[in-house]
């Protein structure tokens, strides 16, 4: 793309146009309540990786400094490259369905693509504001155009798994995720939700 992308993506001139969608998503996150937690579910992340090194903040976290990543920019995947310059505060899921796409996935969050609603495995990062800019153009968020973009940067609940204290519950926190815009028709879900094993098991 050749426009200038703004350092908050697709919260400036398609602001109007997402209204709806964010706050679809909001409502859905916020009324999926305990289901949703991973103590609840007896859900297990497996051996621990010793790939994404995960951080304590001491500072506030919020939606506009926070990014879960579920595909190519995962710490030792293809695009995590770009990923420098953010901190990883550790494993994370949400509730969401994962497509695969050949070289890359999409993330679903709301519709009927979306349904039955699972479990998608991934990365928590804090984010810099500077980093947003590049993050958006490497995701083909067109800020002037809502349908010519691939990817949208949405807020979504996150349960994160905080790697310095692996004793505490995981915690629900607020972040932003890239998800697909596209058609997903004649595309197969990943089951598992797990993109980093899917990728795996077909190299």
């Amino acid at each position: 793309m050749t426009q200038d992308l703004t350092t908050r993506g697709v919260w400036t001139n398609a602001r109007d146009a997402l209204v709806l969608f964010c706050s679809h998503q909001i409502t859905l996150t916020q009324n999926a309540g305990k289901e949703n937690d991973l103590s609840s579910q007896n859900i297990h992340f497996g051996p621990r990786r010793k790939i994404c090194g995960g951080h304590f903040l001491k500072h506030a976290m919020n939606s506009e400094n926070l990014l879960f990543v579920y595909g190519t920019l995962l710490s030792g995947l293809s695009n995590h490259h770009h990923m420098a310059g953010a901190t990883c505060l550790g494993e994370a899921s949400v509730q969401a369905a994962l497509f695969d796409l050949g070289e890359y996935p999409a993330l679903c969050v709301q519709g009927a693509w979306a349904q039955p609603l699972g479990l998608v495995m991934g990365e928590l990062y804090k984010i810099e504001t500077e980093q947003w800019q590049r993050l958006d153009k490497l995701e083909e968020v067109d800020p002037d155009s809502l349908e010519n973009s691939m990817y949208l940067r949405v807020p979504i609940q996150v349960q994160w798994r905080q790697t310095e204290q692996p004793q505490v519950e995981p915690k629900t926190v607020a972040a932003q995720v890239y998800v697909y815009n596209w058609s997903l028709a004649g595309r197969t879900r990943i089951e598992h939700g797990d993109f980093r094993r899917h990728w795996s098991m077909r190299t």
